[in-house]
């Protein structure tokens, strides 16, 4: 058991917007004599646009964005954590929605010291044109493909998958088998799996 302090500790923060898709929020921790404990800035991009409905459409692009989701968390964490050691963590993950129609949100997200959030910002922003610019490399590709692969193999043997299936055809109104076939013709031709 950890004694408890009579001091209070003072904790200051506050949220920079820079519009509706970029944000940064900072915080101090001090202890009860004033003495600063801790800073941290939280950095939040947000993508988002439209998204196609047609089933096959839909699948096909899903696994486009689940695969450039993939390829920026890896190059995102070799780079800021792995090489600059300046965050303990990038996050990128997406995710869709209706507004009635179908759209798509990428977010990607790290914490950093205040000092070094513009330095970080700048690197992010290299790999985001990178990526634009170029694309994956084969090898990325390959690897996604398999990391892919692997999680559509675990997440068949799950119900929160399944249920999360039924959810989007009902969303969407399209019909289980429908998604299945489409789901499965696209996986098939995306990993060159014969039937």
């Amino acid at each position: 058991m950890f004694p408890a302090s009579p001091k209070l500790t003072k904790e200051i923060g506050r949220v920079v917007s820079l519009g509706s898709r970029v944000g940064f929020s900072e915080a101090t921790l001090h202890d009860g004599d004033g003495r600063l404990c801790a800073t941290a800035t939280s950095t939040l991009l947000v993508f988002d646009g439209r998204f196609p409905t047609e089933p096959e459409a839909y699948l096909a692009e899903q696994q486009r964005l689940a695969t450039l989701v993939g390829v920026l968390n890896r190059r995102l964490r070799e780079r800021m954590r792995e090489q600059l050691g300046a965050t303990y963590g990038v996050s990128v993950v997406h995710r869709t929605y209706p507004l009635p129609d179908e759209h798509y949100q990428v977010l990607l997200h790290f914490d950093a010291a205040p000092e070094r959030v513009r330095e970080l910002h700048g690197e992010l922003t290299a790999i985001l044109d990178s990526v634009r610019a170029t694309g994956a490399t084969e090898t990325e590709l390959a690897q996604m493909a398999t990391i892919q692969r692997r999680l559509l193999e675990t997440q068949l043997q799950s119900n929160d998958y399944w249920m999360s299936r039924i959810g989007l055809a009902l969303r969407r109104a399209s019909s289980l088998s429908c998604q299945s076939a489409a789901s499965g013709m696209a996986w098939r031709k995306r990993f060159s799996i014969s039937s």
